[in-house]
Protein backbone atom coordinates (compact mmCIF):
# COMPACT_ATOMS: atom_id res chain seq x y z
CA UNK A 1 0.00 0.00 0.00
CA UNK A 2 2.63 2.50 0.78
CA UNK A 3 4.34 1.44 -2.37
CA UNK A 4 1.41 2.10 -4.11
CA UNK A 5 1.08 5.77 -2.98
CA UNK A 6 4.49 6.51 -3.60
CA UNK A 7 3.83 5.67 -6.78
CA UNK A 8 0.97 7.63 -7.51
CA UNK A 9 2.25 11.02 -5.85
CA UNK A 10 5.70 10.27 -8.03
CA UNK A 11 3.46 10.04 -11.22
CA UNK A 12 1.21 13.06 -9.93
CA UNK A 13 4.41 15.38 -9.46
CA UNK A 14 5.90 14.71 -13.00
CA UNK A 15 2.92 15.58 -14.86
CA UNK A 16 3.31 19.43 -16.31
CA UNK A 17 1.86 22.04 -14.34
CA UNK A 18 -2.01 22.66 -15.40
CA UNK A 19 -1.66 25.68 -17.78
CA UNK A 20 -5.84 27.57 -18.16
CA UNK A 21 -6.69 28.16 -21.49
CA UNK A 22 -7.40 31.96 -20.97
CA UNK A 23 -5.71 34.21 -18.65
CA UNK A 24 -6.57 36.81 -17.08
CA UNK A 25 -3.93 38.90 -18.59
CA UNK A 26 -5.01 38.28 -22.00
CA UNK A 27 -8.24 40.89 -21.46
CA UNK A 28 -5.12 43.31 -21.91
CA UNK A 29 -5.52 42.45 -25.61
CA UNK A 30 -9.37 41.91 -25.98
CA UNK A 31 -10.86 40.12 -29.50
CA UNK A 32 -14.57 40.91 -30.09
CA UNK A 33 -16.31 40.88 -33.36
CA UNK A 34 -17.96 44.67 -33.81
CA UNK A 35 -15.20 46.42 -31.49
CA UNK A 36 -13.36 49.20 -32.34
CA UNK A 37 -10.73 51.74 -31.32
CA UNK A 38 -9.89 55.27 -32.89
CA UNK A 39 -6.54 56.82 -32.46
CA UNK A 40 -5.12 60.11 -33.14
CA UNK A 41 -1.65 59.72 -34.54
CA UNK A 42 0.67 62.29 -34.92
CA UNK A 43 3.65 61.73 -37.61
CA UNK A 44 6.93 64.01 -37.64
CA UNK A 45 8.78 63.12 -40.64
CA UNK A 46 12.59 64.35 -41.53
CA UNK A 47 14.28 64.39 -44.87
CA UNK A 48 18.09 65.28 -45.20
CA UNK A 49 18.37 68.65 -46.98
CA UNK A 50 14.58 69.43 -46.09
CA UNK A 51 12.25 70.74 -43.90
CA UNK A 52 10.52 68.64 -41.51
CA UNK A 53 6.45 67.61 -42.14
CA UNK A 54 4.18 66.69 -39.76
CA UNK A 55 0.68 65.12 -40.11
CA UNK A 56 -1.91 64.43 -38.07
CA UNK A 57 -4.59 61.99 -38.65
CA UNK A 58 -6.99 59.29 -36.93
CA UNK A 59 -6.70 56.03 -37.71
CA UNK A 60 -9.41 53.30 -36.80
CA UNK A 61 -9.68 49.76 -35.75
CA UNK A 62 -12.11 47.87 -36.08
CA UNK A 63 -12.62 43.33 -35.11
CA UNK A 64 -14.46 41.81 -37.99
CA UNK A 65 -15.80 37.90 -37.50
CA UNK A 66 -14.07 35.06 -35.99
CA UNK A 67 -12.11 32.10 -37.59
CA UNK A 68 -10.20 28.79 -36.94
CA UNK A 69 -6.88 28.83 -37.74
CA UNK A 70 -4.48 25.59 -39.61
CA UNK A 71 -3.22 25.55 -35.26
CA UNK A 72 -6.88 25.09 -33.93
CA UNK A 73 -7.25 28.70 -32.43
CA UNK A 74 -9.96 31.62 -32.77
CA UNK A 75 -8.73 34.33 -34.98
CA UNK A 76 -9.91 38.13 -35.86
CA UNK A 77 -10.29 39.62 -38.68
CA UNK A 78 -8.85 43.38 -38.55
CA UNK A 79 -9.69 46.45 -40.52
CA UNK A 80 -7.97 49.60 -40.07
CA UNK A 81 -8.98 52.95 -41.69
CA UNK A 82 -8.17 56.47 -41.51
CA UNK A 83 -9.55 59.68 -41.92
CA UNK A 84 -7.93 63.30 -41.97
CA UNK A 85 -10.84 64.78 -39.49
CA UNK A 86 -13.81 63.61 -38.35
CA UNK A 87 -16.22 65.30 -40.90
CA UNK A 88 -14.26 63.08 -43.65
CA UNK A 89 -15.60 59.15 -44.18
CA UNK A 90 -13.40 56.43 -43.21
CA UNK A 91 -10.94 55.69 -45.85
CA UNK A 92 -10.24 51.66 -45.54
CA UNK A 93 -6.45 50.94 -45.84
CA UNK A 94 -5.28 47.70 -45.14
CA UNK A 95 -6.21 44.39 -43.03
CA UNK A 96 -4.58 42.45 -40.09
CA UNK A 97 -5.43 39.22 -38.58
CA UNK A 98 -5.12 38.93 -34.74
CA UNK A 99 -5.75 35.79 -32.49
CA UNK A 100 -4.48 34.31 -28.73
CA UNK A 101 -2.75 31.00 -27.00
CA UNK A 102 -2.15 30.43 -23.46
CA UNK A 103 0.71 32.13 -23.58
CA UNK A 104 0.84 34.97 -26.48
CA UNK A 105 -0.79 37.37 -28.26
CA UNK A 106 -0.09 38.12 -31.94
CA UNK A 107 -0.61 39.91 -35.20
CA UNK A 108 -0.47 39.85 -38.43
CA UNK A 109 0.05 43.06 -40.77
CA UNK A 110 1.65 43.86 -43.84
CA UNK A 111 2.69 40.87 -44.26
CA UNK A 112 4.27 39.97 -41.34
CA UNK A 113 3.76 38.18 -37.80
CA UNK A 114 4.78 39.90 -34.89
CA UNK A 115 4.06 38.50 -30.74
CA UNK A 116 2.56 41.86 -29.17
CA UNK A 117 2.43 40.22 -25.87
CA UNK A 118 3.50 37.39 -23.77
CA UNK A 119 1.60 35.88 -20.55
CA UNK A 120 1.43 36.07 -17.83
CA UNK A 121 2.19 39.50 -17.45
CA UNK A 122 4.58 40.52 -15.17
CA UNK A 123 7.84 43.19 -15.01
CA UNK A 124 10.92 42.10 -16.83
CA UNK A 125 9.13 39.56 -18.91
CA UNK A 126 10.98 39.10 -22.44
CA UNK A 127 10.41 37.57 -25.77
CA UNK A 128 11.24 37.41 -28.95
CA UNK A 129 9.00 39.50 -30.99
CA UNK A 130 9.76 38.28 -34.44
CA UNK A 131 9.80 34.76 -33.52
CA UNK A 132 7.38 34.43 -36.12
CA UNK A 133 8.94 36.20 -38.84
CA UNK A 134 12.48 36.27 -41.09
CA UNK A 135 13.27 39.74 -39.68
CA UNK A 136 15.28 38.60 -37.31
CA UNK A 137 15.60 38.63 -33.59
CA UNK A 138 13.55 41.73 -31.97
CA UNK A 139 13.51 41.60 -27.59
CA UNK A 140 10.47 42.85 -26.26
CA UNK A 141 10.14 44.28 -22.52
CA UNK A 142 7.34 44.25 -20.30
CA UNK A 143 7.18 47.24 -17.88
CA UNK A 144 5.07 48.84 -15.22
CA UNK A 145 2.83 46.11 -15.52
CA UNK A 146 -0.97 46.59 -13.23
CA UNK A 147 -0.12 50.26 -13.18
CA UNK A 148 -1.96 53.52 -13.99
CA UNK A 149 -0.75 55.13 -16.77
CA UNK A 150 -1.84 58.72 -18.64
CA UNK A 151 -2.36 60.38 -21.61
CA UNK A 152 -2.41 64.10 -22.34
CA UNK A 153 -6.30 63.71 -21.84
CA UNK A 154 -7.15 60.33 -20.17
CA UNK A 155 -6.32 58.57 -17.62
CA UNK A 156 -6.78 54.45 -17.17
CA UNK A 157 -6.41 52.51 -13.90
CA UNK A 158 -4.53 49.28 -15.06
CA UNK A 159 -1.95 48.92 -18.36
CA UNK A 160 1.00 47.27 -19.29
CA UNK A 161 3.96 48.80 -21.52
CA UNK A 162 6.00 46.81 -23.91
CA UNK A 163 8.95 48.27 -24.34
CA UNK A 164 10.08 47.08 -27.80
CA UNK A 165 13.22 48.97 -28.10
CA UNK A 166 14.89 51.96 -26.19
CA UNK A 167 18.57 52.44 -27.17
CA UNK A 168 19.79 55.94 -28.18
CA UNK A 169 22.93 57.49 -28.86
CA UNK A 170 24.79 61.02 -30.00
CA UNK A 171 24.19 59.43 -33.44
CA UNK A 172 20.66 57.63 -33.39
CA UNK A 173 17.36 57.39 -31.62
CA UNK A 174 15.68 54.05 -31.89
CA UNK A 175 12.39 54.56 -29.31
CA UNK A 176 9.52 51.65 -30.00
CA UNK A 177 6.77 51.37 -27.00
CA UNK A 178 3.50 50.00 -26.55
CA UNK A 179 0.70 50.55 -23.98
CA UNK A 180 -2.04 48.21 -23.25
CA UNK A 181 -5.64 48.90 -20.82
CA UNK A 182 -7.19 46.01 -19.20
CA UNK A 183 -9.91 44.80 -21.07
CA UNK A 184 -9.43 48.33 -24.00
CA UNK A 185 -6.12 46.77 -25.46
CA UNK A 186 -3.41 49.43 -27.22
CA UNK A 187 -4.21 52.91 -25.85
CA UNK A 188 -0.78 54.47 -26.39
CA UNK A 189 2.37 53.97 -28.86
CA UNK A 190 5.22 55.81 -29.97
CA UNK A 191 7.77 55.34 -32.59
CA UNK A 192 10.81 57.29 -32.55
CA UNK A 193 13.32 56.07 -35.09
CA UNK A 194 15.69 59.16 -36.23
CA UNK A 195 19.40 59.79 -37.30
CA UNK A 196 21.11 62.52 -35.80
CA UNK A 197 23.37 65.02 -37.63
CA UNK A 198 27.44 64.38 -36.84
CA UNK A 199 29.25 65.40 -39.48
CA UNK A 200 26.53 64.14 -42.45
CA UNK A 201 26.96 66.54 -45.76
CA UNK A 202 24.15 68.26 -45.17
CA UNK A 203 24.01 68.90 -41.70
CA UNK A 204 23.22 72.67 -40.22
CA UNK A 205 24.10 72.03 -36.57
CA UNK A 206 25.65 68.57 -34.88
CA UNK A 207 22.84 67.16 -32.58
CA UNK A 208 19.65 68.12 -35.37
CA UNK A 209 17.79 65.48 -36.85
CA UNK A 210 19.15 64.60 -40.53
CA UNK A 211 16.34 62.10 -41.01
CA UNK A 212 13.81 59.21 -39.69
CA UNK A 213 10.16 59.56 -38.66
CA UNK A 214 8.66 60.52 -34.55
CA UNK A 215 5.22 58.69 -34.50
CA UNK A 216 2.93 59.42 -31.21
CA UNK A 217 -0.89 57.32 -31.50
CA UNK A 218 -3.09 58.14 -28.94
CA UNK A 219 -6.11 56.75 -28.04
CA UNK A 220 -9.69 58.84 -28.04
CA UNK A 221 -12.35 56.39 -28.54
CA UNK A 222 -13.33 52.80 -27.99
CA UNK A 223 -16.73 50.66 -28.12
CA UNK A 224 -18.84 48.16 -30.13
CA UNK A 225 -20.81 48.89 -33.26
Amino acid sequence: MRSLCFLLLLIVSCQAPYLPASLPDADYFPLQTGHFRVYSVTEQRYRAGQSSSTRTYFWRETTGAPFQTLSGDTAYTLTYAHRINSSLPWQIDSMGVAWKTAREALLTSGGQTVVKLAFPAFDDQRWNGNRFNALGPDEFQLQHCHQPFRTNTRAYDRSITVVQQNDSTLVSQDRRLEVYGYQIGLIYAERQQVRFCTTDPGCNQPGDILYGIRQFIRLTEHGKD
